[in-house]
């Protein structure tokens, strides 16, 4: 009998990795004839492509992210309850900590089964926090906070390597020359291009200082920062670069931008696990990134990727030019992050996992 499956997410934006997980699950999943699939959302820059998926049954409710106001988290659970009751839910899978708590909730009414993904390094509210039937984190760096900051958490966790969507190990069919040239660029530019939220925890701020550095003596070398921008005061930096760093909104075709790029580079502060850094590797894109939490587990410094030390903006120059003077050790990374994200971050292993949770909660 199919499982009537519901995932609930808030802010489904291009350039969040949140919202990229949750389109790719929902649209794998589609093909599955053992589920009939729901989804619960808010708002959000990219829910049109839920039109690309088949057989998905989506709704819009008025919720964020997290309330602390105890009526309207009341108005919410009896609203997600009578959802459930109405098309008779039998697995909830959440992606943040209020949707975590409101299915958890509706647990206790009903015969609905909860699983949560950790997406993140989270604090606090801990009598309220995961609590769910299953716990799947996306790297063994958020298992390890989960352990230490939510000790009752043990024992239901499982870690599972996010994959990614299987487009973006196809050629592009574009043509990157027209393309550069529609961005100002020719084919003798160097492109460093960084994507995600335009923000001081995913370390803007270092590599614009970098870029700063570097251009001053490399003026072929230009910046594309691909993202939603929640620090304004960061792009004060930009000021008289203009012409040589672009900031692009996130449109649905992210995946372009990845093909007339020579370097991908995401220096945070803090990051469970990225999308960029396995996007970078299935586009055989050399990457550095932030010596922090899932990139530092997943990247070997100087084979598959280059690390720096978060904050720092002199190392960070430096690795972008040496990548840039040695192409062919710059192919070799590239290659080897490739077949790393290839090996084990991939697809079919990923959604047969998935199934044996689900399979399990059901049993």
């Amino acid at each position: 009998m199919k499982a009537n499956l519901l995932y609930i997410s808030p802010d489904l934006n291009y350039a969040c990795g949140v919202s990229k997980h949750v389109y790719i699950n929902l649209k794998n999943l589609s093909r599955y004839s053992d589920y009939k699939l729901f989804f619960i959302t808010n708002k959000g820059d990219s829910l049109d492509r839920l039109k690309n998926i088949s057989k998905l049954n989506y709704s819009i409710f008025d919720f964020e992210k997290d309330h602390k106001n105890l009526f309207r988290l009341t108005k919410d659970f009896f609203h997600l309850l009578l959802y459930c009751k109405k098309y008779k839910i039998d697995i909830i899978h959440t992606h943040h900590r209020y949707p975590e708590l409101l299915s958890v909730l509706v647990s206790k009414f009903t015969a609905v089964k909860t699983i949560t993904t950790v997406h993140s390094f989270v604090h606090g509210l801990k009598t309220l926090s995961f609590r769910s039937d299953k716990i799947i984190t996306v790297s063994k760096a958020v298992e390890e906070h989960l352990y230490k900051n939510y000790p009752h958490a043990k024992g239901r966790c499982k870690n599972i390597y996010n994959c990614i969507d299987e487009s973006y190990y196809k050629p592009g069919e574009i043509d990157t020359h027209e393309l550069k040239k529609s961005l100002g660029y020719t084919d003798s530019n160097k492109i460093i291009l960084f994507v995600g939220r335009i923000s001081r925890i995913k370390g803007v701020d270092t590599l614009i200082n970098a870029f700063i550095k570097i251009n001053r003596t490399n003026e072929h070398i230009k910046l594309i920062l691909l993202g939603q921008v929640e620090d304004i005061n960061i792009l004060g930096a930009i000021k008289g670069f203009e012409k040589q760093i672009l900031v692009i909104q996130p449109t649905e075709n992210i995946s372009v931008f990845y093909e007339v790029s020579d370097i991908v580079v995401l220096p945070s502060r803090i990051d469970p696990f990225p999308y960029v850094m396995l996007e970078a590797g299935a586009k055989k894109k050399p990457f550095i990134g932030g010596n922090t939490g899932g990139i530092a587990e997943f990247i070997e410094d100087g084979v598959c990727g280059l690390l720096i030390e978060p904050g720092d903006s002199d190392k960070l120059a430096d690795k972008i030019i040496f990548l840039i003077n040695n192409p062919a050790q710059s192919e070799l990374i590239a290659n080897a992050l490739y077949e790393k994200v290839k090996q084990e971050c991939d697809g079919v292993q990923y959604f047969e996992r998935l199934h044996n949770i689900y399979k399990q909660l059901r049993d």
